[in-house]
């Protein structure tokens, strides 16, 4: 009856994707040697909010058509510089990100613009915001996780996914222990992106799928081995 609490935050293109799931792995059958598999169950409703990649992207365009508005070049010239420039612009982007700059034909960008942008100030806020109140809408269950007396739950494992997993400055966001509040501190451990670990396909899509299907049995129906023990009642 090993229980766990996870978070994924998916960072994509478009939206960044935050589920919150608790997993439940019941004990076997000793007599009829059944194995009981893990089970996903959502504590509340995933959220989808439109802090993302091509949010960054916005960013960096804002920055680089400042930069070439102080350049001397013909109308023709800036379309084309420009117009390059915002089509390979995740390149321009990844490059930034894993050197700290992209010097470009007439001018360069370092990696503090755009981390000292509006858009990425605002990224960061919501996305924190967002798991802080996805986990406290989840109290009432996590409480009872934090309270059994055995396979108690004191953290929730939190892992990145998407191809935003390795944002520092979004990681650097997230508060390492949220106040449920009753006593009740929740540490916040932030885990390995399951995308950047050698041969685990098979996680690295369950931590994609957590987020867009999950677990969907209500949480009154959580499987529990302990037939005469209500759920996470004081024997259980």
């Amino acid at each position: 009856n090993s229980r766990e609490v996870c978070g994924v935050i998916d960072i994509g293109a478009g939206t960044t994707d935050i589920a919150i799931l608790f997993f439940l792995t019941p004990d076997g059958d000793a007599i009829s040697e059944k194995v009981f598999q893990k089970k996903a169950i959502l504590l509340t409703d995933p959220q989808s909010i439109p802090y993302a990649g091509d949010f960054i992207d916005e960013a960096l365009i804002e920055i680089i058509e400042k930069k070439m508005s102080q350049l001397w070049l013909s109308p023709e010239k800036y379309a084309k510089i420009l117009g390059t420039t915002k089509s390979g612009i995740r390149d321009v982007k990844e490059r930034l990100f894993t050197s700290g700059i992209w010097v470009g034909q007439h001018f360069s960008v370092n990696i503090d613009e755009l981390l000292n942008t509006e858009n990425l100030r605002l990224m960061q806020k919501n996305i924190a915001e967002c798991f802080v109140e996805m986990v406290r809408a989840a109290k009432s269950d996590l409480i009872r996780l934090y309270n059994v007396l055995t396979n108690y739950v004191r953290h929730i494992d939190l892992a990145f996914a998407g191809g935003g997993a390795q944002l520092d400055f979004v990681k650097f966001c997230i508060p390492s222990e949220i106040d449920l509040g009753d006593g009740v501190f929740l540490l916040i451990k932030q885990v390995e992106s399951a995308e950047n670990a050698i041969g685990d396909n098979d996680q690295t899509l369950h931590a994609r799928l957590a987020v867009c299907a999950g677990g969907t049995t209500p949480a009154t129906d959580w499987p529990t081995n302990n037939t005469n023990a209500a759920r996470f009642g004081p024997s259980d």
